[in-house]
């Protein structure tokens, strides 16, 4: 694949192939008026902040799924609901454009959840919820969190 068509399609393996090169040409004393080490740290720069909006989506996701599962209020349980489905759809669109990604999702789920039960727990002391009342491991499987369909059960709404 040449690199341009790497570009269409996944952005953050042409950052991390092209700051690459620029490294490799840098090593090899390439010309002297460009600062190759640093236009090679700002494209690498552009292909983690693709990394980094994946894990804030999820992190997003993961915080509202908390809420969903473990609130004991009725509202505004649409909106949570809602958040889980927009960020869902956003993370699908942003791996569809930088699909190297993919792999890396496992990895990305420990630290978006531990973000995202922070920011649930702040929300949900309005509830009496505290820090210590939401797992502190992640319980949802990744095929769970990406799945448009799929929401927490919750014990103050049981399922008829």
């Amino acid at each position: 694949m040449d690199t341009r068509s790497l570009y269409d399609t996944d952005v953050y393996a042409w950052a991390m192939q092209q700051a690459s090169a620029l490294r490799g040409e840098a090593a090899r004393g390439g010309s002297n008026a460009v600062d190759w080490a640093n236009v090679a740290e700002e494209i690498e720069s552009l292909g983690n902040e693709q990394a980094h909006a994946i894990e804030s989506h999820l992190a997003n996701i993961l915080e509202h799924l908390l809420k969903l599962g473990h609130s004991p209020a009725n509202d505004p349980r649409n909106h949570w609901a809602s958040e889980v489905v927009h960020q869902r759809a956003r993370l699908e669109r942003r791996l569809k454009k930088n699909p190297a990604l993919r792999s890396r999702l496992p990895d990305v789920v420990d630290g978006a959840y531990q973000d995202g039960r922070r920011l649930a727990a702040f929300g949900l002391a309005r509830d009496g919820l505290s820090l210590a009342d939401l797992p502190e491991t992640c319980p949802y499987t990744l095929d769970q969190i990406r799945a448009f369909d799929w929401f927490p059960s919750n014990p103050h709404f049981p399922v008829d």
